[in-house]
């Protein structure tokens, strides 16, 4: 899937935020992706919209998080196998994680973000 967003890295936080396609299952839901960069390894995403959530992803740890729906709230796990952050040094992050819903299989995800310019920008002169 391709999004159009934006990055910012204020020198102590870096936030990209996008909106989710359809494809995605969670409608025009807008995707907030950002860490301290003391930190790259704790990475939190909230999206906003018909769901609503905040995950947090840490290596090696699992987080209790809410998931809100139209129809109802519910608890997901989410335990972070492997954490790959190099956005603020060449646009790439890679979140390995497990999820787990009540009742049902625990389901192994992997988000593979990887900026690209903006080609309708003109390039900077040096």
């Amino acid at each position: 899937m391709t999004a159009e967003g934006s990055y910012h890295d204020d020198g102590h936080r870096v936030t990209v935020t996008y909106r989710e396609g359809e494809l995605s299952g969670l409608g025009n839901a807008k995707t907030t992706i950002f860490f301290q960069k003391s930190d790259p390894h704790t990475v939190t995403m909230t999206r906003d919209g018909a769901v609503r959530t905040a995950l947090l992803f840490e290596e090696g740890k699992r987080h209790i998080c809410i998931y809100k729906t139209p129809l109802m709230p519910f608890e997901v796990a989410v335990k972070t196998r492997r954490v790959e952050n190099t956005l603020s040094e060449n646009g790439k992050l890679r979140l390995d994680y497990t999820v787990e819903i009540k009742g049902a299989d625990p389901e192994r995800t992997e988000l593979t973000l990887s900026l690209l310019p903006d080609i309708r920008k003109p390039l900077s002169s040096s």
